[in-house]
Order: structure tokens, then sequence, then C-alpha cells
């Protein structure tokens, strides 16, 4: 063998010892880039019906027991001045899956509405029943980024089925309330699974196992139909609840408080799958209400007189425009990416979840999609205010919750309520009202008259909202006679 052939083999064989090791050595960095990059963010969200401000520990609640919730608030952060997007039902959940205001969409109240009119002062907008197939859901938003998607429990949209708009499991309630399934009285006060809470669970246990199994990333909606009426809960949870001694503020209820702590309960079961599964760092949950509670209502004639539940100190019940029909509960938890017993009294709303959601896991925004939230990931982050667009819009222009037709604006410490009939038609209608939040929060002290430019600054910020929103309005009535 000649020295030019051995000299030319030993150059192939030195370049592909170079390129093997060049190899190596980028296959050596993108697995160190792996292992530094963490993995698709998990979520998790925990959407109650009906669940007020204060009902649960963590939120001053002495009668109803939720350690697993509380330990959430431990180790997340707790918003102490959060709103549901609507009084009622239906136009939260539309909102959540948007990202946009009820009034953005035309969802003002429960599907399919109530077109009665109790006056005739004014004509009322039409009930939108539908959400438009055009919107871009949360669900499809993580679906079109390789996640496995879900939603389990009370749908209650119109427009939009879950099949078409980003979830690949469903297991709904197309209408929504248990009221509707044969009626009040066919419903039983005591039993196992009253309001389906154990079958949503079992529902979304399967699913963060089999997605796991899958190897890829979840997002999952557990969509309860509990403390909504009529009420209803276990024999072992009325035994416990019902010699209890009510509560600081008169909360009292043993059925309640037996579906509050059955609603805590599926919490803990989810959280206890995440840590089994070794995903409790890389799954992010958001607990929180459609609206608030309802109190000062009277149960189904089967269960002992009462209310659902108290609300003080925040005046009103469900589907009322003053705080206890708005402001719920939510927490955020992501271990490790959240400080724990954060406290926020920042204002935030339903379709800041959107956005947010998308942030913390990296995703892109989709700005002309959730125009009406907003992230809240700085504030998590540790920040102390949110630079918000908008002040937070609430708009009911139907006969929902008592006084007639009304909107309000909240911005900053003030809050401001128009009541339409006493907008339109002065004779016909309840007095406007201002109140300050941070000094008032049970809504006590209607400033409207002692703050006139307050007052007019506020009432010219609401109609600034609705016109951007372009919500549907009421109007006078020009053929009325008194």
């Amino acid at each position: 063998m000649s020295v030019q052939t051995t000299s030319l083999k030993t150059m192939k064989l030195a370049a592909g010892c170079m390129a093997f090791a060049a190899a190596c050595s980028q296959t050596a960095a993108l697995a160190a880039e792996t292992e530094q990059k963490p993995n698709a963010l998990n979520v998790v969200i925990v959407l109650t019906d009906d669940q007020g401000w204060m009902d649960l520990g963590c939120y001053g609640s002495t009668y109803y027991e939720t350690p697993n919730v509380d330990k959430l608030a431990a180790q997340g952060m707790r918003f102490t001045q959060a709103y549901s997007a609507g009084a009622v039902c239906s136009p939260t959940r539309a909102a959540l899956l948007t990202g946009k205001s009820p009034a953005r969409l035309h969802a003002t109240s429960i599907y399919p509405g109530s077109r009665v009119h109790k006056t005739d002062r004014i004509l009322l907008p039409p009930i939108i029943d539908d959400v438009s197939p055009n919107e871009i859901t949360i669900g499809e938003a993580f679906q079109n980024n390789g996640y496995r998607t879900a939603i389990y429990g009370k749908w209650h949209i119109r427009g939009i089925h879950p099949s078409d708009k980003g979830f690949d499991d469903y297991n709904v309630n197309e209408i929504g309330n248990l009221s509707h399934i044969g009626g009040h009285a066919s419903r039983p006060a005591i039993g196992d699974d009253t309001h389906f809470i154990q079958a949503i669970t079992m529902k979304t246990l399967d699913f963060i196992e089999d997605s796991q199994a899958e190897n890829k990333p979840f997002f999952v909606i557990m969509s309860h139909h509990a403390p909504h009426t009529p009420l209803g809960t276990s024999q072992e949870m009325l035994d416990k609840y019902k010699d209890k001694p009510a509560g600081v503020n008169g909360q009292h209820n043993p059925y309640y408080a037996g579906m509050i702590e059955q609603l805590d309960t599926s919490v803990g079961a989810v959280v206890g799958k995440l840590e089994e599964l070794h995903l409790e760092d890389n799954t992010v949950i958001i607990y929180t209400s459609d609206n608030g509670g309802v109190g000062n209502y009277p149960f189904h004639k089967d269960v002992l007189p009462g209310h659902c539940t108290i609300n003080t100190p925040l005046r009103g019940t469900k589907a009322m425009i003053y705080e206890a029909g708005h402001r719920v509960p939510m927490i955020i938890r992501w271990p490790g990416n959240i400080a724990g017993g954060g406290e926020s009294d920042l204002p935030v709303i339903t379709m800041d979840i959107y956005p947010t959601l998308l942030d913390m896991a990296g995703l892109d925004a989709l700005p002309d999609q959730h125009k009406d939230g907003q992230s809240l990931a700085p504030v998590l982050k540790g920040a102390s205010r949110l630079n918000r667009e908008n002040a937070l819009l609430f708009h009911n222009p139907h006969y929902v919750g008592g006084y007639g037709p009304k909107s309000a604006v909240i911005n900053r410490d003030y809050k401001y309520i128009i009541y339409w009939e006493s907008e339109l038609a002065p004779q016909g209608g309840r007095k406007n009202e201002l109140f300050n939040l941070k000094k008032d929060p049970g809504e006590t002290n209607n400033l409207a008259d002692a703050m006139p430019e307050k007052t007019e600054q506020m009432k010219q910020l609401l109609k600034t909202q609705l016109q951007k929103t372009n919500a549907q309005m009421p109007i006078v009535n020009p053929d009325y006679k008194q």
C-alpha cells in the first residue's frame, strides 16, 4: 500500500471522527437545551356555578370548610377584587371562552333569556342567544398549539358546540342548569352526586392520565353545576353541617355547605392526581365562579327554608349589578412560578383569563380575539399595578336581577351604576349611583350628589366603554303615554 493511499485513509478517518464528535457535541448541546427548556404548561380551570365571594375559608367564611382550595391560595395568588363578566352564568361562560366582554358579544342575559318587559317606558334590545362561530375560543387557541383539550360539565352557550370550537373531549349539558333536567322537584336534595361533581371530577382525572400517557400537554375546564340551585348534597355532608353553628356573616345552610365541601374535595383529587403524575410544578390551576352567590333566595319546597348563602359584607345577590352579583373568588396557582400566599386587590375580570394563560404558557397572544381581557402575568410575577387599557364594564340592558336595565363601570376605587329607566325616562326608574369601593365595599353610601364632577366623569367613561364595545342599548319608547 502506498504512502499516499494510507494518508488518504487516515484523513478520511480523522474527518469522520471530527464529524462524529461535532454531531455528538451538537446532540449534547441540544440535550442540554432541552433539559433547560421547561415542558409545555398544563392548564386546569375550575369554574363553579353561583359561588359567592365569601364562600371559601380563604375569603373569610367560618362555616364552609374548604381546605384544598385554601391550600391553592396559600400556594398561589388570591385576588380580592375579582369579577365575573356577568352577574348570571351564560354571559360569563361566553366571556371566558372568547376573551370578550358580554357587551361586545351581545351576550348579556341567561340563555335562552327572558323577553318579559316590566315597563313600556323604554324598549329593550333583543337578547342574542348565539355566540358567533367565528370566535376563536380559548380551547381552540390551545388546541392549535398541540394541546389535548376538554371541557366537562355545564356549557350553557348556544351557537357554538365544544366539538367545533376547540375541545377534543367533552361531556356537557347543552342547556346548563340542573333545573332544566326534569325540573326542581325531580332533583333529590340528598344523594351521592346530586350535581355531578364526582362525575366531572372523574372525567377530568381520566383526561389528565390519558394526556400523560400520550405525552401531550393538556387544557381542561371543569365546568361545575354546583352550588347552583336546586340544593342537594350527600347524607354524610348534611349530617356534618346541620348542627354546626352559623358563620361570622350568618352563613348557615347545611345543603349548600355540603356542596361547597364536595367541590373542595374535587379540587383535592385533581391536585392529588397532578402530584401522583409529577405534574404539579408544570400545571397552572385557576379557580373562580361564573357569578356571585344566591342570597335571600328560598329553597325549593323540599328543602329547609332560608338562604342559599350569605354575601355579607357585600350588597346584593346573583343577577344584581351590586358587588355580590359580580364579585367572585379567583385563585391562580403555579408552584415555583407564582409566589405562595400572594394577594392582590387589583380589579380583574373573567376576560383576563384567556390572555393570561396564553402569556403564562408562552403562546402567541391573540389581541383581536381577547380584546377585552388583559394578561395578569405581570401581577402574578410581583407587579403592584396593572396598566389596564379599559375600565371594567358590566352591561345588562334587560330585566334581570331587579331595578330594570342597567350598566356599571369600575375604574380604580370607584364604581358608577346607571339605571336606564332613570336616564332615558326620568320619571321611570332608580337614581344612578356612585360608590368608593375601597372605603365602602358594601355600597352603602351613594356619592353621586356629593361628588358631581366625579359622577359625570364616570358616567362619560361608562358611555365611552359601551360605544367601544358596540353594546346593544335600550331606547326611549316613542309610543309610551303616561
